[in-house]
C-alpha cells in the first residue's frame, strides 16, 4: 500500500523512473509515458482546449502536434498516450485516465490491425480498470475466462496492486542498480514475457505475397534498421481475420466511445487501413 500510493501513486516520480528505465520493454516505458501525460494534465491550464492523442505508435506517427501548435490561435494542449498494446480492449482499461485527464476531444488511428487479429491478453496493458476487465469476462463468456483463468487473476492484480504492474519498472529503476552483477539488456529482453493470441475465428484472409513485399517495404523505410517491429507487423497482417474476437473488439472500442461521449468528450477516429485489400473485412454498409 505504501509503495502504491506513495511511491507509484498520481504524483510518484515518474520522469526520475522514465530517465532510468533502460531501452528493454517499450510497454513499460508507454506506461509510465502514461503516467507523465497525467501529471501534465493536471497541471495544465483549465481554460485551454485540450486534446488527448490515444493509440498505437501509429496514432503517433500520423500525428505531430509540434507542427501544429504554432498554427493554432488559440493555443491547444496535446495529451500523448500512444504506445504499444493499444487495442480496443486495452484502450477501455485506459478510459478512466484518459476522462481524468480532461480532454475536449480523444483522437486516435485505427486500422484493421486493432479489430481483425486474434485476440491476445496482455495483463499489464489490459487490467487498469475493473470494469474494464469485467467487461472483457462478460464478453469473452465463462468458458474463456476459465480456460484463462490466470490471465485474469493477472489482469485483476494490476487493477489492485500498481506495484504488481510496475514491479518490472521497479526492479530495473531502483533494485538492478544494487545487485552485484546485474542482469543485461539483452537477457531481459529475451526473458520478457510472450502472451499468446488466445481467441480467432474463421480462416485467416488471404495476403497476396508481391502485397506482402510491398508492404514489408514501407515499413523497413519508416522503422529503419527495427526488423523485429517489421517482421511482427507482417505476422499481424498474416492473422487477419474475421470473426468473434473482432465483434468483441469492435463492441468493446463501442464502449470507449460511448464512454467518452457521456462525459462531454469528442471522439476524432482516423481511418489508418494498412493495405486495400483489408477492406474486404469491413462492413461498408453497417460501418
Amino acid at each position: 500500500v505504501v509503495v502504491d500510493w506513495g511511491l507509484l501513486g498520481p504524483s510518484g516520480p515518474w520522469t526520475w523512473l522514465r530517465t532510468r528505465l533502460p531501452a528493454v520493454d517499450p510497454l513499460e516505458r508507454g506506461l509510465i509515458d502514461d503516467r507523465l501525460a497525467l501529471q501534465r494534465a493536471a497541471g495544465l491550464d483549465t481554460g485551454t482546449p485540450r486534446v488527448v492523442l490515444v493509440g498505437t505508435s501509429r496514432t503517433n506517427a500520423a500525428f505531430q502536434p509540434e507542427l501544429v501548435d504554432a498554427a493554432l490561435t488559440p493555443p491547444i494542449d496535446f495529451l500523448e498516450m500512444t504506445h504499444t498494446r493499444v487495442f480496443p480492449h486495452e484502450l477501455r482499461s485506459m478510459i478512466d485516465d484518459i476522462i481524468a485527464a480532461k480532454p475536449d476531444v480523444v483522437l486516435t488511428v485505427l486500422s484493421e490491425l486493432e479489430f481483425f487479429t486474434p485476440l491476445k491478453i496482455v495483463p499489464l496493458a489490459t487490467g487498469g480498470s475493473l470494469a474494464g476487465v469485467i467487461e472483457l469476462a462478460m464478453a469473452t463468456g465463462p468458458k474463456f475466462v476459465r480456460e484463462n483463468r490466470q490471465v485474469f487473476y493477472r489482469m485483476l492484480t494490476v487493477v489492485f496492486s500498481d506495484a504488481y504492474r510496475y514491479r518490472g519498472v521497479l526492479a530495473k529503476t531502483i533494485f538492478d542498480p544494487w545487485r552485484r552483477f546485474p542482469m543485461a539488456q539483452g537477457q531481459a529482453s529475451a526473458q520478457a514475457q510472450t502472451w499468446p493470441d488466445l481467441l480467432a475465428d474463421g480462416e485467416p484472409m488471404p495476403l497476396d505475397p508481391a502485397v506482402e513485399a510491398r508492404i514489408a517495404d514501407g515499413l523497413r523505410e519508416f522503422y529503419g534498421s527495427k526488423d523485429q517491429i517489421v517482421d511482427m507487423q507482417v505476422k499481424q497482417l498474416r492473422s487477419m481475420r474475421d470473426g468473434r474476437h473482432a465483434q468483441i473488439k469492435k463492441d468493446m472500442m463501442d464502449r470507449c466511445i460511448e464512454l467518452l461521449l457521456a462525459e462531454g468528450i469528442e471522439v476524432v477516429i482516423v481511418e489508418g487501413s494498412v493495405h486495400p485489400e483489408s477492406l474486404a473485412l469491413f462492413d461498408a454498409a453497417g460501418g
